[in-house]
């Protein structure tokens, strides 16, 4: 069974990643189980934390990192939670989440230290760029969360000012046949689909800062740098999942209407 694992240490950030590991696996209909480095004496402290969430966890030893990237690459691994740090440098990312996130090809859902225990992942907001490789890749993911009929999802796509759509002046019914093709194409599923203009951060940012997302859904490749762009804005403010290229096979699908 695709299964969320937690990564757990007796900082701050252990309830909130707890908490968001179990409302995302109950949300996609996965297991979920935890992942704690030992090397201090947070032990206890953290056994007793994932028994009040009802997370299972399991005990590793040796170097955090290596440690942590054999539990999240394993077979049964969907999607791995971690948390961030918005006191950091670089969006909230330390140097163990920037080595996890190059690691490999599971999906990261990164919590920011101030975020909720008690989360319910109501409203969803997922960035497109409009091209092919980032509508597959956010696909399946974001289809398999928001299946709950009470989820709120909101998708953003924003127009570089020189690269507007060939129809911004057209009759209404031609603008109409456009954004119905790009929904065709690029949304993932049903939603809302806002159209902005201006530096793709920004506008995302703006959006999120209006909404208050209980989740951003983003797509990233393994070697762009992590804390630049549309990542940088949203890491460390909000909980965000980014999905790689290649993600597991069951979470894998193509967009439809």
């Amino acid at each position: 069974m695709p299964t969320v694992i937690a990564a757990v240490d007796g900082s701050a950030t252990a309830g909130p990643v707890l908490a968001y590991a179990k409302a995302f696996a109950d949300a996609s209909a996965m297991a979920v189980r935890a992942v704690h480095v030992s090397g201090a004496d947070d032990d206890h402290e953290v056994d007793a934390l994932a028994r009040h969430f009802g997370v299972p966890v399991s005990v590793r030893h040796g170097n955090v990192i290596d440690a942590l990237i054999a539990a999240i690459n394993e077979p049964d691994v969907a999607v791995a939670v971690i948390g961030s740090d918005s006191r950091l440098h670089h969006g909230g990312i330390g140097h163990v989440t920037c080595s996890i996130m190059r690691s490999g090809h599971t999906p990261l859902l990164i919590v920011p230290a101030h975020a909720t225990t008690n989360p319910r992942l109501r409203r969803v907001l997922v960035p497109l760029d409009g091209t092919d490789v980032d509508a597959r890749t956010v696909a399946g993911i974001t289809r398999r969360l928001v299946q709950d009929a009470g989820t709120e999802l909101t998708m953003i796509h924003v127009f570089d000012e020189q690269r507007m759509p060939p129809v911004a002046n057209h009759e209404p019914h031609e603008t109409d046949a456009w954004v119905h093709e790009f929904r065709t194409r690029y949304a993932p599923t049903k939603g809302t689909l806002v159209f902005r203009v201006g530096t793709a951060a920004q506008e995302i940012a703006a959006l999120a800062h209006e909404q208050q997302p209980d989740l951003a859904i983003l797509a990233w490749t393994n070697h762009h740098a992590p804390h630049t762009g549309v990542t940088q804005t949203m890491i460390g403010q909000y909980p965000i999942l980014l999905v790689p290229e290649n993600p597991p096979s069951c979470l894998s699908a193509g967009p439809t209407a």
